[in-house]
């Protein structure tokens, strides 16, 4: 059956659901020449135009004009996009920063990796090309939160609290932080091990039994990120 995609019949991006793999979408509608599968631009997933009815870009996607995504995909989309054109960048130009030490406050240069997932710092009194750089994953930071008008805290096995000389500046620090350690958390819903058992699913057993397969993915990952959410609240 053809997709809607507009991007020819059959034809599929390295992360999306083959087209015959599908004949429901999750809400349960048929597939049919007048109710045509969309493709999330997203996850990948196929559904029909009212759960695609969302549009936003899809920057990790390359998708730089504002396309098709799920419901579940449409909030992640747009938290993902303000990461990568603001906070990243904001954080990756790096700054100095007080950080807590066992007796007293230095002052260090903080600066993201270009994976994101790294916060380093170095001293300040040390030329940069023999200082000694630590980092802190960002991936087990459970919580970032202030500590008081001009200082906050990442928290995870072994908490870590800077300083910035002002209220607005540590503002900045705290607000991307917080979206980029947000955006970590963010599940995949297509990784190499879930789309093989979905591909398999859909070759071997009924629509019905891969639709059900589909929605066990989606539920599964929108459930374990929503319950992170409210654990950090």
């Amino acid at each position: 059956m053809f997709c809607g995609c507009g991007i020819g019949d059959g034809a599929t991006r390295s992360h999306w659901i083959n087209d015959e793999s599908v004949s429901r979408c999750s809400c349960g509608s048929q597939f049919s020449t007048f109710n045509r599968k969309h493709h999330c631009r997203r996850c990948g997933g196929i559904f029909c135009g009212v759960c695609t009815s969302e549009r936003t870009r899809v920057l990790r996607c390359d998708e730089y004009k504002e396309a098709r995504v799920c419901k579940s995909c449409f909030e992640l989309a747009m938290l993902e996009n303000q990461v990568d054109e603001h906070y990243s960048p904001f954080l990756r130009n790096g700054g100095f920063l007080q950080k807590q030490g066992v007796l007293r406050m230095r002052r260090v240069f903080v600066y993201l990796s270009p994976d994101n997932r790294y916060l380093h710092y170095r001293s300040a009194d040390q030329p940069e090309d023999t200082a000694d750089v630590k980092r802190i994953n960002l991936a087990g930071v459970r919580h970032v939160h202030a500590v008081s008008a001009r200082s906050f805290k990442l928290t995870s096995e072994k908490d870590s609290i800077f300083e910035a000389d002002t209220r607005n500046n540590s503002k900045q620090w705290l607000d991307a932080l917080t979206a980029v350690v947000k955006a970590l958390k963010i599940p995949q819903p297509w990784n190499a091990y879930e789309r093989n058992r979905y591909d398999t699913a859909s070759v071997n057993s009924s629509s019905s039994n891969s639709l059900n397969s589909l929605n066990s993915l989606n539920s599964l990952n929108e459930l374990q990120y929503r319950q992170q959410q409210q654990q950090q609240q």
